[in-house]
């Protein structure tokens, strides 16, 4: 198991380096309503990429309002066992493939994860395949021999989520998590709800994003937003350290702990 919460660490180093960024560059800061359209129609486009919005106020000040968004033109893929989650008895023989288009991934405002969803809830979407040695698709055998599961003493129980983390060498990977209890109890819990939650990691892919190399700390470079885009560009070009005064944001990223 491993702990996710990369994306709020980073942030800290990510402002501290938006601070010479304003410096060096000619910003770009957008409206406020394209913060919640962000990427529009163009979630489908290119190379499997991550992306971090941040809110900043008129005066340049990073506010407690982030998004992180997932786009790409191609579908990710995995094929996993529950043996990977633990003892699942006979059910531990299906292979179980997973195939999510990025663009179609809900992370909500000021989190870098999905919610946690059920895995059997997944095959019955036939978001999920199903196959064994013997069958290509077992959909159908998966869902009665999970029925019969749940119908005994020890039912069983997994809910998968994605996560988009941070990462200084190449911008952001994508994450599928997995726990072996349902999405209810997942979802319930303060500890496995939160972005912070242990997790065990079925697979990540890299998701390109335009990177900051200068400052004290390398990563993503985020994408500015403002309801008073003209003011925030201006006051981030005359006084660029203003940035720095999110301190919610930072403070709440630093103290963080893994």
């Amino acid at each position: 198991m491993r702990n996710h919460f990369e994306l709020l660490i980073q942030c800290a180093g990510i402002i501290l380096n938006l601070s010479i960024y304003c410096r060096m560059a000619s910003l770009e800061v957008q409206g406020d309503a394209a913060f919640e359209r962000f990427p529009g129609d163009h979630g489908a486009e290119g190379e499997l990429s991550g992306h971090l919005l941040l809110m900043v106020s008129s005066a340049g000040r990073a506010e407690d309002h982030f998004r992180v968004v997932a786009t790409g033109r191609a579908p990710v893929v995995h094929t996993f066992s529950l043996e990977e989650l633990g003892d699942f008895g006979s059910l531990a023989g299906f292979e179980l493939t997973i195939q999510q288009a990025p663009g179609e991934l809900s992370f909500k405002t000021n989190t870098v994860v999905t919610k946690w969803e059920n895995l059997a809830d997944l095959v019955a979407a036939s978001r999920i395949q199903a196959s064994t040695e013997d069958l290509d698709d077992a959909e159908d055998q998966f869902r009665a021999a999970w029925a019969a599961a749940a119908a005994s003493d020890a039912p069983p129980a997994a809910a998968l989520r994605w996560a988009l983390q941070a990462n200084e060498a190449y911008g952001f990977k994508l994450v599928l998590e997995a726990l072996p209890a349902s999405a209810r109890a997942l979802r319930s819990d303060a500890r496995t709800a939160a972005d912070a939650c242990r997790t065990i990691e079925l697979a990540s892919w890299v998701a390109v994003s335009p990177m900051d190399d200068r400052g004290p700390s390398k990563g993503p470079r985020p994408l500015l937003f403002s309801h008073d885009p003209a003011g925030a560009a201006s006051s981030l070009s005359s006084h660029p350290d203003r940035i720095l005064k999110g301190k919610n944001l930072i403070n709440r990223s630093a103290n963080t702990k893994i």
